[in-house]
């Protein structure tokens, strides 16, 4: 079951259930900025080139593993996530490819890049000159520590879109250029939310 509102996920296998949150805490548990950001475009790519019935890379499947992996606090077994054998051919596990890649990507959208207004893009382009940067969650943490008022906690708990959202609340654009945001009670349920933890 995927949750759309805050991007969460929750896989029951068995008696088992496993819950996968995109959060920026799971996304620095993917390492340096620049091998996150290689990870995302694993995952992204992995999922293209199956919808266009093209081979489907090891990088791109074990980036798309690796991916889930970070946003489960549990460790989801082989036979449900799916491994490499010895002689590194893909055994598909309960969760087939075709799931595997999209679920991947599901958690690259909310944990990497959230859904950005064109008001947020137009300001991110003014602001970095269209320059490609690597992801580091630590700096999004900070932000929503400085500019929310979250605590470092409830900061690493969130994940991009709601980052954005929230942002996108606190900092509304003019009246020229306005953007679809969270109300303040939007807002204000969100912390407690995070203060909650998931």
């Amino acid at each position: 079951m995927i949750n759309v509102t805050i991007g969460d996920v929750e896989i029951k296998w068995g008696d088992e259930v496993y819950q996968l949150h995109p959060s920026f805490f799971s996304m620095q548990r993917l390492g340096t900025p620049k091998e996150l950001m290689l990870t995302a475009e694993f995952c992204i790519t992995g999922l293209v080139n199956f919808e266009r019935g093209l081979n489907v890379l090891k990088a791109e499947i074990s980036s798309c593993m690796e991916m889930i992996s970070a946003c489960c606090d549990s460790n989801m077994p082989d036979e449900l996530l799916g491994y490499f054998d010895e002689n590194g051919s893909y055994i598909e596990g309960a969760i087939i490819m075709n799931d595997l890649l999209v679920l991947a990507n599901h958690l690259v959208k909310y944990g990497i890049n959230g859904e950005p207004s064109q008001y947020m893009i137009r300001r991110a382009q003014k602001h970095n000159k269209g320059q490609q940067t690597d992801f580091d969650p630590l700096a999004f943490v900070y932000s929503a520590i400085v500019h929310l008022g979250v605590s470092r906690e409830e900061a690493w708990r969130m994940n991009m879109l709601e980052y954005q959202r929230a942002m996108e609340a606190k900092f509304p654009p003019d009246d020229k250029e306005k953007a679809p945001s969270m109300t303040n009670s939007d807002l204000t349920a969100l912390k407690k939310r995070l203060k909650r933890g998931r």
